[in-house]
């Protein structure tokens, strides 16, 4: 399976295989890894068609014989289990990280003294892999993530560094001892469910100006909200969208989130946010700061950020000077059109 046309053409007749559907049950595929998630029968019985799908084209299953018999597909519906190299509870939605895994991280760890280029990057490699199941916060490894992009430059000007020692500075260092930390203790963290509402909508914008923002909370109602910068922003921040359009959604999380939130979907028309938000930090020092802030003051808020075009961006205004009541009334009824929703509103 090394070669791409081998895992391109296993996950095509993986997809096929499995184009079917059981009421309740989700089919993951990875390659030529598949994995059933649902309640035991709606399980079992969808493991049952796969079986038969997979004889009728004579696919061979490492873990069942060619016609297995109920017993032998009961068997192999668990509670948890170990899907590439993830140790999924299913019955108390947390998940941890293989241990065959974590020793090698322990290994690498160990050689810290005597590190080479190649064994820097393999440390790095297992730790970001580790990063998304156990909840790591990256917007604190800011200096680690730095090294890393600086260290790949580097192996791509010159090959022969790969086998060369490396000396770390005390601020990657610190980082790296703090993500190891987290990632060797490999604690079960608890799955967030992608399909959960969100329980608040947030729509920002920002200017030299100031910023401006509207919230939905729930279906009932609406609020907005501006400020101009004044001098709690430097003035270079006010000029460059980077530092001004973060701040305007860590500004507006802080005013208009409800302390009981738990998932904000954050519409912006800050393009790098977006993708900075779903990696968990950002190559911009700035921008980083800000997700910084919201993980540390906010650590049990998910963010779900998405982009918005500037044109249909209903809270530009907002963000561009003093506007009266009547102008407010008018950016929550927008955002509420475009949204498609009928709520009250409040400021």
């Amino acid at each position: 399976m090394g070669q791409r046309q081998s895992t391109h053409i296993a996950s095509s007749l993986m997809r096929l295989v499995c184009d079917f559907e059981h009421e309740g049950v989700v089919i993951d595929i990875a390659t030529d890894n598949v994995r059933f998630v649902g309640s035991a029968e709606g399980v079992f019985d969808a493991v049952k068609e796969f079986c038969a799908r997979c004889r009728h084209i004579n696919l061979v299953i490492n873990e069942l014989p060619s016609e297995p018999t109920d017993e032998q597909i009961r068997e192999l519906v668990k509670q948890e289990n170990d899907f590439l190299g993830e140790i999924v509870d299913y019955k108390n939605k947390t998940v941890r990280i293989r241990q065959k895994i974590i020793d090698r991280i322990n290994e690498l760890w160990s050689r810290r003294d005597t590190w080479t280029h190649r064994q820097l990057i393999g440390l790095f490699a297992c730790l970001l892999w580790c990063r998304i199941p156990l909840a790591v916060d990256m917007t604190g490894m800011f200096a680690a993530m730095s090294t890393l992009r600086n260290l790949s430059r580097a192996l791509q000007r010159d090959e022969r560094l790969w086998e060369r020692r490396i000396a770390v500075d005390k601020c990657t260092m610190a980082d790296l001892e703090r993500w190891y930390e987290k990632t060797a203790a490999n604690v079960p963290t608890p799955i967030a469910d992608p399909s959960a509402a969100s329980d608040v909508i947030l729509i920002t914008d920002a200017s030299r100006w100031g910023w401006g923002a509207c919230a939905i909370i729930g279906d009932q109602v609406t609020r907005v909200t501006q400020a101009p910068w004044g001098n709690s922003l430097h003035d270079e921040g006010k000029r460059f969208s980077t530092v001004a359009e973060p701040e305007a959604i860590w500004r507006a999380i802080c005013r208009l989130v409800p302390k009981t939130a738990s998932i904000v979907t954050v519409l912006t028309d800050h393009a790098p946010f977006v993708g900075s938000s779903a990696k968990g930090y950002s190559p911009s020092a700035s921008a980083n700061a800000v997700l910084h802030r919201i993980r540390t003051r906010f650590p049990f808020l998910e963010i779900r950020a998405k982009h918005i075009p500037g044109a249909t961006n209903p809270v530009d205004g907002l963000s561009r000077g003093r506007c009266g009541q009547e102008e407010m009334d008018l950016a929550a009824r927008r955002v509420q059109h475009q949204l498609g929703l009928q709520a009250g509103f409040s400021v």
